[in-house]
Order: C-alpha cells, then sequence, then structure tokens
C-alpha cells in the first residue's frame, strides 16, 4: 500500500481512505490509521498501528504511537461505499456526463 503525504499547509481535515488485499487505513487529521492483516485473519481482528504525521521538508514522516483505536466500523462503512459506487458506477457515470441531468438518465432507466 502506498502511503500519501500530508501537506502542512493543508487546512482541510478530511478523512482520506486506502485499501489492498491486505491493508485498511484512513487518513484522519494528523494521524495515519493501518489496519494490517495476514493472509487467512479476519479484518475485524483490530490490529490497528497508529502514525502520527509530520513533514520534514519535502518528506512526510510517520512516527508509530502507542495509541490504539478501533477503526474497522469506519473501514467497512467506507468498503460498502466503495462496492455500491462499483456496482452503480453506470448510473453515476450517467448522471455526471455534461449535459446530463438526473431527471434524463431516470427516464433512460
Amino acid at each position: 500500500m502506498q502511503h500519501a503525504a500530508h501537506h502542512h499547509g493543508s487546512t482541510t481535515n478530511r478523512t482520506i481512505w486506502f485499501n489492498s488485499y491486505r491493508q485498511r487505513a484512513l487518513i484522519s487529521g494528523k494521524k495515519y490509521f493501518l489496519e494490517d492483516n495476514e493472509p487467512g485473519e479476519n479484518p475485524t481482528d483490530g490490529r490497528v498501528r497508529v502514525f502520527e504525521m509530520a513533514n520534514d521538508g519535502v518528506k512526510t514522516l510517520f512516527r508509530q504511537t502507542s495509541e490504539t483505536a478501533n477503526i474497522s466500523a469506519k473501514l467497512d462503512e467506507y468498503e460498502r461505499f466503495q462496492k455500491s459506487l462499483i456496482v452503480h458506477y453506470d448510473y453515476y457515470r450517467k448522471v455526471s456526463a455534461p449535459g446530463t441531468s438526473g431527471e434524463q438518465v431516470q427516464a433512460a432507466r
């Protein structure tokens, strides 16, 4: 999984989501929460490492903390959204097409 850099000039406090075959993660504020699962393990086992993020010039540094977190429910919610987006992708693509309104797409269904 690639780690995203958190720009020190950023003033937004949005959540950024990541997932891969073995890992699920999120960035919130200046913290990076990583749920790392060995193959065959249940992702809800709750093995979460928490990192504080800081910038050193152009480098983003990740310092592991002793903080514990249970983010499985948040990550499960994101995965449900992601699956729904994939299943309904054609609809969202049509709705967001230039010159297309939601009513036109609904009528075409």
